[in-house]
């Protein structure tokens, strides 16, 4: 699993994963215990405060929905905030070309004065 990968991302990976080979027989709770110990420090202190504490003394079937619950309001979240930063990045790599045609024309003037005076 990505480092930069959503938690929602994180999830539906999981869970496509486990469905591509249906025959590995993993109960539900090491099913959550492997997600669990797979994703970031950060995704998982998440996880914990849905939790109201650490996820694995939760049931299995409520552990799996809290996951469930939390993974859909992060990909509502995020989705918003991919946008707005692939608009800045966006911004600032036009700005870098804008400034490096700035100095292009610059250079080329100045290619042209010297050209001039000899």
């Amino acid at each position: 699993m990505s480092t930069r990968e959503s938690l929602h991302d994180t999830w539906e990976h999981f869970k496509g994963m486990l469905r591509r080979c249906p025959h590995h027989e993993l109960p539900m709770w090491q099913q959550v215990q492997t997600f669990y110990n797979d994703v970031t420090l950060a995704n998982r202190a998440t996880i914990d405060a849905a939790a109201g504490g650490t996820i694995m003394k939760n049931f299995l079937s409520e552990a799996s929905n809290i996951i469930d619950e939390i993974t859909t309001n992060s990909y509502s979240y995020s989705y918003g905030l991919e946008k707005t930063d692939k608009r800045v990045i966006d911004i600032h790599r036009i700005d870098a070309i804008t400034t490096l045609f700035v100095q292009m024309a610059a250079l080329k003037q100045k290619v042209d004065n010297l050209g001039a005076a000899i």
